[in-house]
């Protein structure tokens, strides 16, 4: 998922590429919170605890939605089945899912599906005969006539219709809109657009699922709608079929496996065209799906989508859907969503001027990053978005050269956006929920890569890339962090976990004290660097150097595995200048930059119990402070100002820190449930973001 902008031109500086993302990310998120202001219904898990309940909710809430279960819960689904009827002025959906599933243990007797309650389970079959089902909490319970063992398959066919509502933190959902109108009045003459957009927990909202992107299934998805329009899904077209006056049956079918967020439709008047791009393993069909009015804008805008493929086989193999094509599909939305071998494209993304081509980029590498090799978790996000980011960039250096390339990942972590170059920002692998898909997976994930292909060398690293996308047991399955962590390392021929840990596990950054000097010699000059870590945790890093002199450049590298170390060399030639880091693989904050203004130690007690906890932090300047308590939705549950603060130096100048105490409770003086929250300080033009278990 992800939005680009760029100036009117084509042509100008990188650092325009990221205004209108973030702007519209903000203001989806915005939305989002002030639409959904629903008390909680569903209990939370503490420390992955479950909470045993009178009634079987098995979830989270999030404002209007609620956040599937992540266990496997007894069994896999192999199969989903969707034969639906969308009706666009009704706003509707109607029809029925089959499941087809495997049991995972012994005696299954009861599955636990997903469907918003919003919608209404209109009769429930078991291998064929009626059984029993509690449709509640947007849980979906079903009782097994017979108990199935380990091994057994067994077929659920839900039976369900109703109005999808806007769901989710994007506010989407199923959507349904027309073309040049507000969507509230659906009797206006305009072409309706039926789209959908399910990342992260959206799919449930519309057709009953097993919502969690670790269970991936085959899935054949019949959309019936008004035979003016067409209908996009993911896979091949196997049938288009008359159903009844005025209607047609569109039939797709997805042979690779697909995750729920990924399964779609789009429904309107298309103009569409194909092209065949030559490919590493077979040619890879590409399908365009335009509204009439943007159809010369989008053949414009897409003109490279061959080259962007035949660019993304090379750097990670052949296309990942053999058999199956690439569309690019355009919808009415606020941003673009990767939907398997259907990409979703915002139509504000088609202006003629090719401005968007890092975002077509983008979303084409999920189809490797994202859609091939899916997070088995969604706190593993950072491998879709780092790696889809870390593409853009990539495809940069590939048409503009290195220093276009250097310009842009140096753009990603601009003081605008991260003036502490992550720190305070929250955990990579565990990111904070504070904003949908927040900036810190895509941002700090690219920048992971940048520096991981600096330790490795662009040998190693293209090699490590390839194979991870590649992995027979990895690809179109599912992925973590380790996955990749054990590529790298194997790619590399050294274990890189411990240079990766602190970037992946902590939201630290080095801070470096460096000193160096030259001395001549008989034809060659002795070079010394000293390196302190000011930070802690300290990080093992490599950090490069150069030397030139009267007879060239020579390139070195310090490993410094401590906090801190010293290093001598010898180069050929006189007048030698030193210059640490110069092509930027490493980041870090010098130790005479100025300090974060705002800075935060960890909560204790954590987990915190029912009197809450307090938070250190110690201001470097006088500054107003507010602070906020957000839940796993992402809500803010609670928002206090504290006032304006004197400042207490830096943790060196001996001062006491000074301490918010949570306790406990939220805006409306109800007590917070036992859950997981994130604790947000605000002062100073900058934010520090704790992660804390509160139990009872």
């Amino acid at each position: 998922m992800g939005i680009r902008s760029r100036n009117h031109d084509g042509t100008g500086t990188v650092a325009a590429l990221f205004s209108l993302w973030r702007t519209l990310l903000i203001s989806s998120a915005l939305s989002f919170v002030a639409l959904n202001n629903a008390d909680p219904a569903c209990a939370v898990a503490a420390a992955g605890i479950p909470i045993v309940r009178d009634a079987p909710i098995i979830c989270q809430r999030i404002g209007d939605y609620r956040i599937p279960a992540a266990d496997d819960r007894g069994y896999d689904v192999e199969h989903y089945d969707l034969d639906l009827i969308i009706d666009p002025q009704a706003r509707s959906v109607a029809g029925a899912v089959n499941i087809r599933l495997r049991s995972l243990r012994a005696g299954l007797d009861e599955l636990r599906l997903d469907l918003v309650d919003t919608l209404a389970v209109d009769s429930l079959s078991c291998n064929g005969a009626a059984c029993m089902f509690l449709h509640t909490g947007d849980s979906l319970r079903v009782t097994l006539p017979t108990p199935l063992d380990a091994g057994d398959v067994g077929n659920v066919r839900v039976v369900y219709s109703g109005r999808p509502q806007r769901h989710g933190p994007f506010y989407a959902g199923l959507l349904f809109r027309l073309h040049g109108h507000d969507d509230d009045d659906p009797t206006t003459p305009e072409a309706p657009i039926v789209a959908n957009v399910s990342e992260p927990y959206s799919a449930h909202s519309w057709w009953p699922c097993k919502d969690h992107p670790a269970d991936k299934a085959t899935a054949r998805i019949a959309v019936t709608a008004p035979d003016t329009l067409t209908v996009i899904s993911n896979g091949r077209l196997i049938a288009t079929e008359p159903f009844a006056p005025g209607w047609r049956r569109t039939v797709w079918q997805e042979t690779h496996p697909i995750a729920t967020y990924l399964v779609s439709v789009a429904i309107s008047n298309y103009e569409t065209w194909t092209e065949i791009c030559p490919g590493i393993a077979e040619p890879v069909t590409a399908q365009y799906f335009a509204f009439p009015e943007d159809r010369s804008d989008m053949a414009s805008d897409l003109a490279s989508t061959c080259d962007m493929l035949a660019f993304m086989e090379a750097l990670a193999g052949p296309y990942p859907f053999t058999g199956e094509k690439y569309a690019q599909v355009e919808v009415r939305w606020g941003g673009a969503m990767e939907n398997q071998t259907a990409t979703a494209l915002g139509n504000f993304v088609f202006t003629g001027d090719g401005r968007y081509a890092e975002l077509f980029l983008h979303e084409l590498s999920h189809h490797w990053f994202g859609n091939s090799l899916t997070p088995a978790d969604w706190p593993d996000v950072w491998l879709n978005e780092g790696f889809a980011r870390y593409c853009e960039a990539l495809w940069v250096e590939h048409t503009q050269g290195a220093a276009a390339y250097r310009e842009y990942m140096d753009h990603i972590v601009d003081p605008r956006f991260w003036p502490n170059l992550f720190v305070g920002a929250g955990i990579l692998t565990d990111p904070p929920p504070l904003d949908p898909l927040d900036d810190l997976v895509y941002d700090k994930g690219a920048w992971v890569l940048h520096m991981l292909r600096g330790r490795m060398g662009d040998d190693a690293f293209f090699a490590f890339v390839h194979a991870y996308a590649n992995d027979p047991v990895l690809a179109r399955a599912t992925v973590t962090t380790a996955d990749l962590i054990a590529h790298a390392s194997a790619a590399a021929g050294e274990d890189l976990a411990p240079f990766l840990a602190p970037w992946l596990y902590t939201d630290a950054v080095p801070v470096l004290d460096i000193s160096v000097s030259s001395m001549p010699l008989l034809g060659r000059s002795r070079v010394r660097l000293s390196v302190a870590q000011q930070q802690q945790p300290c990080f093992p890093i490599v950090l490069p150097v150069r030397v030139i002199t009267d007879q060239g450049r020579t390139d070195l590298r310090a490993h410094l595995d401590g906090c801190r170390g010293s290093f001598v060399w010898e180069v050929p030639g006189s007048n030698a200048q030193i210059s640490i880091d110069p092509d930027r693989w490493l980041l870090y904050r010098a130790a005479s930059a100025p300090a974060p203004l705002l800075q935060a130690g960890s909560p204790f007690p954590n987990p915190a119990i029912a009197a809450g906890t307090q938070l250190p932090y110690r201001l470097l300047i006088d500054a107003q402070v507010s602070t906020a308590v957000y839940d796993v939705r992402g809500r803010r549950v609670g928002s206090w100002d504290l006032g304006f603060q004197t400042a207490t130096g830096s943790a060196e100048d001996g001062g006491e820190p000074l301490i918010w105490s949570w306790d406990g409770e939220l805006d409306d003086r109800r007590r917070a449930p036992a859950a997981v929250y994130w604790l947000e300080l605000r002062a100073a033009g900058e934010r520090v973001v704790r992660k804390i278990t509160l139990i009872r």
